[in-house]
């Protein structure tokens, strides 16, 4: 009896043994399941970080790119004002130099009628100078004529 007393009491002690492992084996699981769910999770935060770096940097990249086209098109904007500013004054400048032609020429016509006056006058001062010196040597010759002709007679 001893021997079945022993046996069950051996029994019993394999029995609470295999208990003890499989209670081990389950914790050892229990606990690699919480390692791999905690690596999970770190790695899921790992990505979720990575992830909100990189829409970071998309959103400062997009930043950069959209005060880069600010920039270009304010430069454009400028380059277009500066433009149309050279226009408008060369426009004022050719309107002042046809300005300045049209008064030139208006002076030079002036200045051509006054010459064209003068000589005029002058050419009909010169035609009364000729008529009067021909009628005084008409008037002398026939003066002389005269006394010629009265000395003859």
């Amino acid at each position: 009896m001893q021997k079945i007393t022993e046996q069950i009491q051996r029994q019993h002690e394999e029995k609470q043994l295999q208990d003890e492992v499989k209670e081990l084996e389950k914790q050892q699981v229990r606990e690699m399941q919480e390692k791999i769910i905690l690596e999970d999770l770190e790695a899921l935060e790992n990505k979720r970080k990575k992830q909100e770096c990189l829409q970071e940097e998309i959103m400062r990249i997009n930043a950069e790119t959209m005060q880069a086209k600010e920039r270009r098109l304010e430069e454009e904007r400028q380059a277009d004002m500066r433009d149309m500013e050279y226009l408008k004054n060369k426009m004022e400048r050719a309107s002042v130099y046809e300005a300045e032609q049209k008064h030139l020429k208006k002076e030079k016509e002036l200045e051509i009628a006054r010459l064209r006056a003068r000589q005029e006058k002058a050419k009909d001062y010169k035609a009364e100078q000729d008529e009067l010196r021909a009628r005084r040597n008409q008037e002398f010759k026939d003066r002389d004529w005269g006394v010629s002709r009265g000395t003859s007679l």
